[in-house]
C-alpha cells in the first residue's frame, strides 16, 4: 500500500529527509521588492537571511497557487492508494485554502485527504515527518489521518527572537514599544496556539529565553 505525503514549504524539512521519506514539498513564493523566489527552491535559507539583512524593506509570501496543487496531486496519484496533504495553519496562509481548492477542481484515481494542522515550520514538519515514517511503513490512509492528528495535540511550535527590529518593520510590534525593547536589549518569545501567533514571554538575555523555551 502506498499513500504519498504532501506538505508545504513552511514545515522547514530538511530536503535530504523530505528525499529519503518521500515527501513533496510544495514552495511558497518569496516576494522581494519585483524579484519572485520558489522557497527552497530559487531561493534558500542562507540567502533569504542574507537579503534579508541587506534589503531595505521587508519580503513578502505568497501560498502555491491552485494549480502548483492540481499539478502536484495529478503527478503523485499514478500509482498511488492516497494522498494525505498536511499544511500550515490556515489562519497564517493561504496555502491551505489552495490546497483545499485543488482538491476540489481535481478528479484523481486515489483518495486524497487535505488538513490544517494549527502549526508552522518544525512544529508542522513534526508532524508530517512522524506520518511519512509511517507512510513508508504501510499504514492505509485512514491509520495516516489520524496519525496526524493525534500528532497535531503533541506539536508545539515556539520562538525567541534576538531583535526586535523585524517585528518592528513588520507591523508586530509599535515602533515606540519597539525602540522600548531594543534600549532594553529584551528578547520577545512567541507561541503558536490554535493557528495563531501569541506572545509568549519575554527575557532580558539569549541564555534566559532558550531557558525559558525549555
Amino acid at each position: 500500500m502506498t499513500v504519498k505525503i504532501v506538505t508545504d514549504s513552511t514545515s522547514d524539512i530538511p530536503a535530504d529527509l523530505s528525499d529519503s521519506l518521500g515527501i513533496t514539498v510544495v514552495p511558497l513564493y518569496v516576494h522581494f521588492g519585483t524579484e519572485v523566489f520558489q522557497d527552497g527552491v530559487t531561493l534558500f535559507a542562507d540567502q533569504f537571511y542574507d537579503r534579508l539583512v541587506k534589503s531595505k524593506e521587508l519580503p513578502k509570501t505568497s501560498q502555491p497557487s491552485v494549480g502548483d496543487f492540481v499539478t502536484v496531486y495529478e503527478n503523485q496519484s499514478d500509482g498511488a492508494d492516497g494522498i494525505l496533504s498536511i499544511h500550515v495553519s490556515a489562519k497564517l496562509s493561504g496555502t491551505y485554502n489552495s490546497a483545499i481548492q485543488a482538491q476540489e477542481q481535481v478528479n484523481l484515481s486515489c483518495p486524497l485527504e487535505v488538513i490544517d494542522t494549527y502549526q508552522a515550520s518544525m512544529a508542522l514538519g513534526m508532524i508530517v515527518l512522524n506520518t511519512a515514517r509511517a507512510a513508508q511503513d504501510g499504514a492505509s490512509l485512514d491509520d495516516l489521518v489520524q496519525l496526524t492528528r493525534d500528532a497535531m495535540k503533541r506539536s508545539q511550535c515556539v520562538c525567541l527572537f534576538d531583535t526586535m527590529e523585524y517585528l518592528i518593520k513588520g507591523g508586530r510590534v509599535g515602533k515606540a514599544r519597539g525602540l522600548i525593547g531594543t534600549l532594553l536589549k529584551i528578547r520577545p518569545m512567541i507561541i503558536i496556539q490554535d493557528g495563531e501567533v501569541h506572545e509568549l514571554g519575554k527575557e532580558r538575555t539569549r541564555t534566559k529565553g532558550i531557558a525559558r523555551l525549555r
